[in-house]
């Protein structure tokens, strides 16, 4: 009688059904429908009540993900919006100040032009608003002394314009930050000293060489120079045997 009240009629099979999607009520039915003669429909009962689970599940959460990726992209989109005007920003302030450091308007800076440039009240104003550090400000002529010669990583005793902006840029975050900066500039250096004496090395060696090579050729210039003379001295030889005999 009471599966009759559930799949009696059509819209009650239909409520019945979302009843059982709904994980409400439904280990009664089955037991239910197990005592009947169509016991076999409680298999039907349980695959249909895992498929619309799982499908129920999937869909929840396939919105969530999509939802969460859609947030994390546009999240991710403004940060780099953000960070690019930022970038820019700073672009322009660290020109302005290279422009304002470089006095004899050569486009070079000397490191007395990046340390007077950087000693300017004005200048330390707009580079500590770069989040560069509070301790930047408090730097001395002697540490921006050595802060250009960290940036100079060809050792050229100046700095172009690129070098100047892309090395206080890359100065920008924490000290832990500025710490990796350096070490890179470090490595660069060690790296560009490495190569060039390995270049001196090899045209030792090459000029090594070529003195081997001129060596030896003057040496057998000189054994057939000698081998020349022996051979002239036999030729008087036997003409002297021959006189005589």
């Amino acid at each position: 009688v009471q599966l009759r009240e559930y799949f009696g009629t059509l819209p009650g099979a239909m409520f019945t059904l979302f009843q059982i999607a709904t994980l409400e009520g439904w280990p009664d039915i089955t037991r239910m429908m197990w005592e009947t003669d169509q016991w076999y429909m409680s298999f039907l009962i349980l695959a249909f009540l895992m498929v619309t689970t799982f499908s129920i599940m999937n869909t929840v959460l396939a919105v969530i993900v999509e939802h969460t990726l859609s947030e994390a992209i546009e999240q991710r989109a403004d940060m780099i919006k953000k960070n690019q005007a930022t970038l820019h920003n700073s672009v322009k302030l660290l020109a302005d100040i290279y422009n304002r450091a470089d006095v004899n308007g050569d486009g070079m800076l000397s490191k007395e032009e990046f340390v007077n440039g950087l000693m300017n009240p004005k200048s330390r104003k707009l580079l500590q608003g770069m989040e560069l550090g509070d301790d930047f400000s408090c730097l001395d002529k002697e540490e921006l002394a050595i802060l250009f010669d960290t940036i100079d990583v060809d050792d050229s005793c100046e700095l172009t314009p690129q070098e100047f902006v892309k090395g206080l840029v890359q100065m920008r975050g924490a000290a832990k930050a500025r710490g990796v900066f350096e070490l890179r500039c470090d490595m660069s250096k060690a790296t560009r000293k490495m190569q060039e004496s390995l270049k001196e090395v090899r045209e030792q060696v090459q000029r090594q060489h070529n003195d081997i090579v001129a060596l030896d050729r003057r040496r057998r210039d000189d054994f057939e120079s000698l081998a020349s003379r022996l051979c002239a001295i036999d030729a008087k030889l036997d003409a002297l045997r021959g006189a005589a005999g």
